[in-house]
């Protein structure tokens, strides 16, 4: 990933390694027995991971605001 304005963002607030979190949104690892293969998802696939990111952080976020 480029040194850009969205890889500061992600370091910033979640301390993640914005390349892991890019590989996480736009891959599927399928475990076998034998092998580990990684597919590259579609771009509807993707959307949906990071739409299913997006609602879960901000779920987990406001319910620690209500516990303070």
């Amino acid at each position: 990933m480029q040194n850009n304005p969205l890889k500061n963002i992600l370091w910033n607030n979640f301390r993640c390694d914005p390349g892991g979190l890019l590989d996480a949104l736009t891959t599927r690892i399928i475990v076998t027995r034998d092998e580990n293969i990684t597919k590259t998802l579609d771009p509807l696939a993707a959307t949906i991971n990071r739409d299913t990111l997006a609602k879960t952080v901000y779920s987990r976020l406001f319910d620690w605001y209500l516990n303070i």
